[in-house]
């Protein structure tokens, strides 16, 4: 409260063993492939929870959140909902998908439903939510590929309303994507094989796009999104970079 003075928000009585478990289902649920290879494997609470934070200053860091996060691990409880909803709003605000948005939703997930989720890129995945956003990081290549960099990447312009009214958007970023697909494809010969083929894989069977996808699908689309940009842009080890 003061300078003089603490407060006990919580106190646990258990054993090292069970405390050891209960971090190490933390963990587990974590687990997802680094965006890049300084980012820590086994992050702490105060970088996941800055990373919910606006503008990632601490003071910005939802009051109750890290209380109730701390609490779940200690005592063997569902991860809190507030968690999943903190990093979703993120980023629809930053239209950013960090590794640590992306590794909470994963926690959450593996937490909450009977089939979880995966640490990288699962193609066998029929989730519309998952594959719209592995689509979503096709498109955005293609331009990348095309363009280079832009004042408003297709990420930062439309990751919102793609992820929760897909049938209004998709349509209009498939018809862009022609565009840059057949400017890439000009200076690369079979550009446009290889994205019809990844594209025809990842709509395999999907006749229509639904007009809005429920709060579990919006969080399988930010990590078929983010494992798909993995996928797509691959880090380079010690010994490709001397080769």
């Amino acid at each position: 409260p003061n300078a003089a003075r603490l407060g006990v928000r919580l106190w646990v009585t258990d054993t090292f063993g069970n405390l050891l478990q209960r971090f190490g289902r933390w963990y587990r649920d974590l687990a997802i492939e680094r965006r890049y290879p300084g980012e820590e494997e086994h992050p702490a609470l105060w970088q996941l929870l800055r990373d919910l934070a606006p503008l990632q200053k601490s003071e910005n860091i939802p009051p109750l959140l890290g209380g109730q996060l701390l609490r779940s691990i200690l005592l063997g409880r569902a991860w809190p909902q507030s968690m999943y909803t903190a990093a979703l709003q993120r980023i629809h605000a930053d239209k950013n998908v960090t590794y640590y948005r992306a590794a909470l939703i994963k926690a959450h997930l593996c937490d909450t439903t009977a089939k979880g989720a995966t640490m990288s890129l699962d193609k066998e995945e029929q989730n519309k939510g998952y594959r719209l956003g592995r689509l979503f990081a096709v498109l955005e290549k293609a331009q990348t590929d095309a363009l280079g960099s832009v004042n408003t990447s297709l990420r930062e312009r439309y990751i919102g309303a793609a992820s929760t009214r897909p049938c209004l958007v998709f349509p209009q970023l498939l018809k862009t994507a022609q565009f840059h697909i057949s400017k890439r494809a000009k200076q690369h010969p079979g550009y446009d094989i290889r994205f019809s083929r990844l594209v025809s894989e990842i709509m395999d069977g999907m006749t229509a796009f639904p007009p809005v996808l429920s709060l579990e699908d919006q969080g399988r689309f930010m990590l078929g999104y983010y494992h798909q940009n993995k996928a797509l842009y691959p880090q380079k080890t010690a010994d490709d970079a001397e080769n």
